[in-house]
C-alpha cells in the first residue's frame, strides 16, 4: 500500500502568517487560532501587502510590545517587571501593573534598559548560583523600586547577622532561633525589624547590588518607623537601634545623630534603665528569661550609641549612667538556651573596683558585659577630661587606671588574646568581636593617658590640674605608656590581616587604627629627642605600615572606613617627607602651633572639643547653617582652618614650632 502524502498547506490564514506558525486551514477558525484565543484573518491573497504589515507593526509600537507584528497578544512576556524578576515569579508583563504586583498592592517597575535576550541569559545564568542570594542579582543599582525579601532571602540575610554583626557592641538583643522561626511564619515582608534586620546583614557582604537594595530596604523600615515615631514600643526602639548602625555603615552622620537622640528618648520612656521587676530569675512568668535578656541588652545598646556620639559631653550625652540599674548582659550560651542568670549591675564595675582590692565578679559573663564595662570606664574619663581636668586635684583619674587594671586581671581564659582562642573564636564566628574588645581596650588607655599631655587634649592647653602637680617620672611614663598601647593596637592589626575576612567585621576599629598612626608621630616629634629620631623612625614606621594595611583592607569589606582611610594615607605620606628632612621637626594634631592655645578651655564650642572623626564633626563639616563663634576670631595663619573646608588635615605639620615647646610640661 502506497504511502498517504502529507497535505501540505496552500496559503494559511494571515495572523498564522504573520506569526509564523503552520496552519491547518480549518474552517471558519483555524487549530492554532482557536487554541491562542485569536481573530482568524482570511484573505484570498497570499501574502500579506506592505500597507497591512506596516498596519500591524504600528500597532504593536503602540502597545508596549504586547502584540505581535500581526496584531496579535504575545504569547510569551518579553519582559518581565523588576518585582517578578527578584524573586523568579511568572509575569504577564501588563501595563502600568502586572498582574502579580496589582494583586499585592506593590509598586510594579519595568527595567527599560535589558533586552529580552538579556533577560534570558541572566534567568540562565542565575539558575546555577549556589545561594539564593544571588537572585537579587537581577537589580542594577539604578533601580528606584524594589521588592521585598522573600523567605529564603530573608533567612539566609537574617543568619548574616546573627553571625557577623550580633557579636558586637551588645547588638544581639534578638533570639536567633525566635527570630528565624518568625521569618519563617512571616507572611509579611514588609515588616520593618524584618527589613531592618536584611538591610544592615547587607552591609557586611561584598555585592554592590545587596548594598543598594539593602539601603532602600532601610529607607523603607525608616519610613515605618518615623511615619509614627510617637508609638513607643520594644520592636520599633530595635528598628532605631538597627538602623543607627545601618546608617553609620553607610556614613550618613546626621541620621545617627538624630536617630540616637530617639533611642535614648525611647529607653527613658519605656524604662529600660530598670529591671521590669525584681524577679531577675523569672519565676513569676510575667517575662520570659529570653524577653528580659533582650531589653537589657538593648538598653545597653542604646547607651553604647549614646555614648559614642556624645564623646564624654555633657550637654549631648541624653543617657545618665548613673540611672542605668540593670544587670551586665549575660553569656550567648545561656541567652541562646532560655537560661535566666545573675551577672553584675553597673556599680560593680564602675566605681566600687577603684578602692577595692576584691576580683571583679565576672560569673555568667561574655564579651558583651566585658565591652559595656569599657564603656563605663571611657565614659568616666572623658567626662574628667572635659569636666575636673583642670581642677586642683587631678587624682580622680587614678579610679579609672585603677578600673582599667582590674579588667584586664578579671579577663576570663576565654577572651584572652592568644592563638587557642583567636582560632575558637573564628570558628565561632566571634573572632571580630574579641578583636574589636582588646583594641577597645588599648584604645581607652591611650585616651587616659592622653591627659597627661595637655597640647594633645580637646581643646589643646598648656597645662591641667595634673600637670601641674604630677611628678616628672610619673608623666613620662603616662606617655610610655600611651605610645606603648599604640604599639599593642599594631599587634593586634597584624593577626587581624592573618585572619581575614572573619576579623574584619567591625568598621568601628578603624578609628582606633587611625589614632593608632597618629599617636607613633605625635610620640616620635614630640617626646624622642631629635638625634634619636631617624633611628627609632626605622622600629616605628614597619607599625605604621601594619595600621595602614589594615585600614585599607578595613576599607575594602567596609566603605564608611573610606575617610579615616584616606586621611591616614595622607598623614602618613606627608609625615614621613617632613621627618627625613628635619628630625627636629615637630608635629601637631590640631590647628594650632604647639605652645599656641586660640580657644578657652572653658568654652563648650563643639569644633574643637570632640577628635575629628567623631559623628558631631563629621556633622558639622558639612551644615549649610553652622554656628562657629569661636573659630570665628582665630586667625588662619595660626593653623586653623574651616571645619567645612572637606580637604582638612587631621594631623598638622608645622616647621615654625620650637623644639623647646615639645614637652607640654616645660
Amino acid at each position: 500500500m502506497p504511502p498517504t502524502r502529507r497535505r501540505r498547506t496552500r496559503t494559511g490564514c494571515l495572523t498564522c502568517r504573520a506569526r509564523r506558525i503552520k496552519c491547518d486551514e480549518a474552517a471558519t477558525i483555524c487549530t492554532q487560532c482557536s487554541r491562542s484565543d485569536l481573530q482568524c484573518l482570511r484573505s484570498r491573497n497570499e501574502s500579506l501587502s506592505e500597507s497591512t504589515r506596516s498596519r500591524l507593526a504600528f500597532t504593536a509600537k503602540n502597545n508596549d510590545q504586547r502584540l505581535t507584528q500581526a496584531g496579535t497578544r504575545r504569547q510569551r512576556v518579553q519582559r518581565s517587571c523588576v518585582s517578578c524578576k527578584l524573586i523568579k515569579k511568572r509575569c504577564n508583563g501588563e501595563r502600568p501593573l502586572c498582574e502579580r504586583c496589582l494583586k499585592k498592592n506593590q509598586p510594579c517597575v519595568y527595567d527599560e534598559d535589558s533586552s529580552p535576550s538579556d533577560t534570558g541569559n541572566s534567568i540562565a545564568e542565575n539558575k546555577q548560583a549556589s545561594s539564593s542570594l544571588s537572585r537579587l542579582s537581577f537589580l542594577s543599582p539604578s533601580e528606584t523600586t524594589v521588592d521585598f525579601p522573600d523567605k529564603i532571602i530573608a533567612r539566609d540575610l537574617c543568619k548574616t547577622f546573627f553571625d557577623e554583626i550580633a557579636p558586637l557592641r551588645c547588638l544581639g538583643f534578638l533570639h536567633r532561633h525566635i527570630f528565624l522561626q518568625h521569618v519563617q511564619d512571616c507572611e509579611d515582608g514588609r515588616e520593618p525589624l524584618l527589613l531592618s534586620v536584611c538591610a544592615l546583614a547587607t552591609k557586611s557582604i561584598k555585592h554592590r547590588e545587596l548594598w543598594e537594595i539593602g539601603c532602600r530596604w532601610a529607607r523603607i523600615a525608616q519610613g515605618f518607623v518615623l511615619a509614627e515615631v510617637q508609638d513607643i514600643s520594644i520592636h520599633r526602639l530595635m528598628c532605631i537601634v538597627l538602623l543607627y548602625e545601618h546608617a553609620a555603615r553607610t556614613n550618613e552622620h546626621r541620621l545617627c545623630f538624630i536617630l540616637s537622640g530617639l533611642a535614648s528618648r525611647y529607653t527613658q520612656a519605656l524604662s529600660l534603665n530598670l529591671e521590669y521587676d525584681h524577679d531577675v530569675m523569672s519565676t513569676n512568668g510575667l517575662l520570659s528569661p529570653v524577653e528580659r535578656e533582650s531589653r537589657r541588652r538593648l538598653m545597653w545598646a542604646c547607651y553604647i550609641m549614646d555614648t559614642m556620639v556624645a564623646c564624654g559631653l555633657n550637654h549631648l550625652q541624653t543617657i545618665d549612667t548613673t540611672t542605668i540599674q540593670i544587670q551586665l548582659p549575660c553569656d550567648d550560651r545561656y541567652f541562646l538556651y532560655k537560661v535566666a542568670r545573675i551577672t553584675a549591675k553597673v556599680p560593680i564595675c564602675f566605681e566600687s573596683t577603684a578602692n577595692s582590692d576584691a576580683p571583679i565578679s565576672i560569673e555568667n559573663q561574655d564579651t558583651h558585659a566585658f565591652l559595656v564595662r569599657l564603656f563605663l570606664i571611657r565614659d568616666r574619663i572623658l567626662r574628667y577630661v572635659h569636666d575636673h581636668a583642670d581642677e586642683e586635684d587631678p587624682w580622680r583619674l587614678m579610679g579609672p587606671l585603677a578600673d582599667l587594671e582590674h579588667w584586664k586581671d578579671s579577663l576570663p581564659p576565654e577572651l584572652q588574646f592568644n592563638h587557642d582562642v583567636i582560632v575558637i573564636r573564628k570558628e565561632q564566628s566571634m573572632l571580630s568581636a574579641l578583636i574589636s574588645l582588646h583594641v577597645q581596650y588599648h584604645q581607652i588607655n591611650c585616651l587616659l593617658y592622653r591627659c597627661t599631655i595637655p597640647s594633645m587634649l580637646f581643646p589643646a592647653r598648656s597645662h591641667t590640674g595634673l600637670s601641674r602637680k604630677a611628678s616628672i617620672e610619673f608623666l613620662s611614663d603616662s606617655r610610655r605608656g600611651w605610645f606603648d598601647h599604640a604599639c599593642a593596637m599594631s599587634a593586634i592589626f597584624k593577626v587581624a590581616l592573618e585572619q581575614k575576612p572573619e576579623s574584619m567585621e567591625d568598621p568601628a576599629v578603624g578609628f582606633s587604627t587611625y589614632n593608632a598612626i597618629i599617636i607613633k608621630f605625635l610620640y616620635l616629634t614630640n617626646f624622642i629627642p631629635p638625634e634619636e629620631r631617624l633611628l627609632r623612625m626605622e622600629s616605628i614606621l614597619p607599625l605604621v605600615d601594619i595600621d595602614l594595611q589594615f585600614l585599607r583592607e578595613l576599607h575594602e569589606y567596609h566603605p564608611s572606613v573610606r575617610s579615616a582611610c584616606l586621611a591616614a594615607e595622607r598623614l602618613v605620606d606627608e609625615a614621613k617627607v617632613k621627618i627625613y628632612q628635619d628630625p627636629t621637626i615637630t608635629l601637631s594634631e590640631s590647628g594650632n602651633l604647639v605652645g599656641v592655645f586660640n580657644f578657652p578651655t572653658e568654652s563648650i564650642s563643639l569644633d574643637h572639643r570632640t577628635n575629628q572623626l567623631s559623628t558631631i564633626a563629621q556633622i558639622r563639616k558639612n551644615l549649610p547653617e553652622m554656628h562657629a563663634p569661636d573659630l570665628a576670631s582665630v586667625p588662619l595663619s595660626c593653623g586653623t582652618q574651616s571645619p567645612g573646608d572637606p580637604g582638612r588635615l587631621w594631623l598638622w605639620i608645622d616647621q615654625r614650632a620650637d623644639s623647646d615647646q615639645s614637652d607640654p610640661t616645660s
